[in-house]
């Protein structure tokens, strides 16, 4: 069988490919770049975008199944730039094996679209926690806003969801309560934005050296927790 692999340069996708060149399959890789690694393994090379429809449907003709491995990963970047890879590149895959007719289609994912294991808001059911990447994301596109942070103050099972913001650089500090309040009214038409409890300016997130573009969340909720408790925290009721 003919299988179409998009994103097969990668360090899973040139793994994924050998293991279905080993299989027996006749593979082609929908790539941006040329990678000699598949070329080593016999994979047909096809260069192009997974934003340009027209490429994907041809790259997809005569294949018996997709597995649809590229996508824009990593913490920084536009909005545009990852809708463009993640929604509207997923959406041509689609729209390839409706046009051929193709029945199989493999989807890679990750747990992170999901939730960060490792840094809920534990709001005491599972309907009450908040993750992270289903709340920032909300806010980080206002073009006063640098980046935000969830963190939750207070013991597991009855935290506080507080949202840090991290404004621009060079934006008068005058300016922070107005900011905030356009967020918090932003936030009121998003299911799980709308469950954030107190809002905080923070001037320079921290670093996890761990992991060197990330936030240090431990610290950020520490810090957090030190502000409410001197009862500052701009509450969400203050936009109802």
């Amino acid at each position: 069988m003919k299988v179409l692999v998009t994103g097969g340069g990668g360090f899973l996708g040139q793994a994924l490919c050998r293991r279905l060149v080993e299989r027996g399959f006749d593979v082609t890789s929908f790539n941006r770049g040329t990678y000699p690694a598949l070329e080593a393994l016999g994979v047909r090379q096809v260069q192009g975008d997974l934003a340009d429809r027209d490429a994907v449907l041809a790259a997809a003709a005569g294949v018996g199944a997709i597995f649809h491995n590229a996508a824009k990963a990593g913490a920084w970047g536009s909005y545009d730039s990852y809708h463009r890879a993640n929604v509207i590149g997923t959406r041509n895959v689609i729209d390839a094996c409706r046009a051929h007719g193709i029945a199989r289609l493999v989807y890679t994912s990750t747990p992170s679209v999901t939730h960060r294991a490792t840094h809920p808001v534990e709001g005491g059911t599972a309907d009450g926690n908040l993750y992270t990447e289903q709340v920032e994301p909300v806010f980080d596109t206002h073009p006063d806003v640098a980046r935000t942070a969830l963190v939750g103050v207070g013991e597991p099972g009855a935290q506080v969801a507080v949202l840090c913001v991290e404004m621009r650089a060079g934006l008068p500090r005058g300016e922070h309560p107005r900011v905030l309040a356009e967020l918090q009214r932003h936030a009121l038409g998003f299911v799980h934005a709308a469950k954030i409890g107190r809002w905080l300016v923070h001037p320079a997130f921290p670093v996890d050296i761990r992991h060197n573009a990330k936030i240090g969340r431990e610290k950020l909720a520490a810090w957090a927790a030190g502000q409410l408790a001197k009862g500052r925290g701009r509450p969400q009721e203050e936009t109802r």
